[in-house]
């Protein structure tokens, strides 16, 4: 069975939901048991890492709480990448979003999501799911400067760049490339933006085997600008269960990451608030205007 939103509604029989989680912002999570051999039997990793709920996510989502319903509901159109159970783009709709899209190239979490999405109350309107594959800019709601349509005999959609892009632990080794690419289309730059240029915010964690400085260098040449979300000592915030957001964000402010050096040292031996026990980095990106060397690069990346 297929519904309008063009996902499977079928029930993958190996699954079950075995937890639900209520977050502090009040977003009620389901997560999925994916079974103890489902990677060593053929199943996809990332059906077995977007089945659950991850610290990236819960510090992203504590961040728009703090935000606050005005700037949520400034953004007219939200658009979640790697959604996994939705728990980013589900707090944003809480707080009133209008229009929330959750994306996921893993289809076996689009019934997660979809039971996310109802247990909430949300209508198909104000939250809806699109099954977006990194590596295939068909797909992609926004497509990059150099794909095109005509040659794949399909027919152009319509589409209006999203205000608000956000992400949660999807920087993998080997898909910062990808990352970049699919980030990149999905914001609007300087010359297609309307009075405000569109915004993306990104939570990862900090790990060793991170290919966040080799995405940093993709994504400068691909047009992309990052910020990192700090205190007052120059440590990266964010938040757990149980702290309230104001103790963590009020002090806070993104900065600028303007040199290569910088970008660097927040690769590979970042700070950390102590309210930040789980190492997670918040950054806001967005993408300046068009050059020559960000469409030779659009290219060279689409083709992986």
């Amino acid at each position: 069975m297929v519904s309008a939103d063009g996902t499977s509604k079928s029930h993958n029989p190996v699954t079950s939901f075995h937890n639900s989680i209520t977050t502090d912002e009040g977003v009620i999570i389901h997560e999925r048991s994916t079974g103890s051999n489902r990677v060593a039997t053929g199943g996809h990793q990332g059906f077995v890492w977007g089945s659950v709920l991850w610290p990236s996510g819960v510090s992203l989502a504590k961040y728009l709480a703090w935000k606050g319903p005005a700037y949520v509901q400034s953004k007219a159109r939200v658009l979640e990448l790697g959604s996994g159970t939705g728990i980013v783009g589900l707090t944003a709709a809480k707080i009133g979003a209008p229009s929330v899209t959750l994306t996921d190239n893993e289809s076996e979490l689009w019934s997660t999501m979809r039971r996310n999405i109802e247990s909430n109350g949300f209508s198909e309107k104000q939250v809806r799911i699109h099954g977006l594959d990194w590596r295939d800019p068909s797909t992609f709601l926004c497509p990059p400067a150099d794909f095109s349509y005509k040659q794949l005999g399909i027919r152009s959609p319509s589409y209006e760049y999203p205000d608000l892009v956000l992400a949660a632990d999807v920087l993998y080794s080997g898909m910062d490339k990808l990352f970049a690419r699919v980030l990149s289309s999905h914001l609007a730059s300087e010359e297609t933006a309307g009075e405000k240029l569109p915004e993306a915010l990104l939570a990862c964690p900090f790990r060793k085997d991170s290919p966040l400085e080799g995405f940093f260098e993709v994504s400068m040449r691909l047009g992309l600008t990052f910020e990192r979300l700090e205190d007052d000592q120059g440590c990266a915030v964010g938040g757990f269960h149980g702290i309230t957001p104001s103790n963590i964000f009020s002090s806070s402010e993104f900065v600028p990451l303007v040199s290569d050096r910088q970008r660097k040292a927040i690769a590979n031996d970042p700070t950390f608030s102590s309210y930040n026990t789980k190492n997670i980095q918040i950054f806001r990106v967005q993408r300046v205007g068009k050059t020559a060397e960000e469409s030779f690069h659009v290219k060279r990346v689409s083709r992986l």
